[in-house]
């Protein structure tokens, strides 16, 4: 990923150099740094007008002075809507959980459509994940649904 934004910094760079009268890149403010600590970044905070962190709850803390836009304390839902492309669904919804559980954007919540409960797609999601060594923990809500036609 670093190296993807770092190509695409390059590029807006040079493409503002090549469009500004004297080619430094000034109309940044100085000029345009790469900062490979990301660290160092949040100490421009008078650059910086938002960050956007991308790390743990201890990342977003040691952020003091930067306005924040973020949650991360790992509270993230995948919703599976009733009309979706089910094998979609269970590509998606497992990768989620299981790409790199313990990242703070991992799926924590799977919200699951009601009338897919009625046509086996919900069965077919738990299994996919329970199949792969997830544990699942079945709300009361869907708890009956799931004892009156449950495959697992």
């Amino acid at each position: 990923m670093w190296r993807r934004n770092q190509w695409l910094v390059l590029k807006w760079v040079d493409g503002y150099r090549r469009r500004s009268d004297d080619g430094d890149g000034a109309g940044f403010g100085g000029g345009c740094a790469l900062l490979t600590n990301q660290t160092d970044s949040y100490k421009l905070d008078d650059v910086i007008d938002l960050v956007i962190p991308r790390g743990s709850n201890q990342l977003v803390s040691q952020i003091k002075n930067a306005p924040v836009l973020g949650h991360a304390d790992g509270i993230c839902h995948v919703y599976v809507d009733k009309a979706c492309n089910v094998d979609m669904a269970k590509r998606i919804v497992s990768d989620e959980k299981l790409d790199y559980p313990a990242a703070c954007n991992a799926m924590k919540t799977l919200l699951v459509h009601k009338d897919l409960e009625q046509n086996a797609v919900f069965n077919e999601l738990i299994f996919a994940l329970q199949s792969n060594g997830t544990t699942i923990d079945i709300k009361a809500v869907t708890t009956q649904a799931q004892a009156r036609n449950s495959r697992i």
